[in-house]
């Protein structure tokens, strides 16, 4: 069975410890990269290809974080408010081709958006 890929950034040391831990004890789980600051987020997916990142952060700072991993299918587990909460985030872009586009499409195209984040 192949591993599940773990990158973490910016853990107080005391989460650290415990989500290293807590990783170290399940055979399915390996811990591939880290970083003590958050704005290294992109280079560590970069280089590490994790296939979820761990990052300690203030909510306001999760806009930030999207585009320093942006091109990346990795999914993030934000961790705010001092170790007490967590998000998960799955950030997937990809990429659809609207062909020629026109007023008539992108008024679709904002609709089906919209329509799809409602549902």
């Amino acid at each position: 069975m192949p591993s599940i890929r773990i990158a973490i950034a910016a853990l107080p040391q005391l989460l650290r410890d415990i989500v290293v831990d807590a990783l170290s004890s399940e055979p399915d789980m390996e811990l591939v990269a880290e970083t003590p600051t958050p704005g290294d987020l992109g280079c560590l997916v970069e280089s590490a290809s994790p296939d979820l990142a761990i990052v300690a952060c203030e909510r306001s700072e999760l806009g930030r974080l999207g585009r320093l991993i942006h091109g990346s299918p990795v999914t993030l587990i934000a961790i705010t408010d001092e170790g007490r909460r967590g998000s998960l985030y799955e950030l997937c872009p990809r990429e659809v081709d609207l062909g020629e586009l026109s007023p008539r499409v992108l008024v679709n195209v904002i609709r089906e958006v919209a329509q799809k984040s409602v549902a």
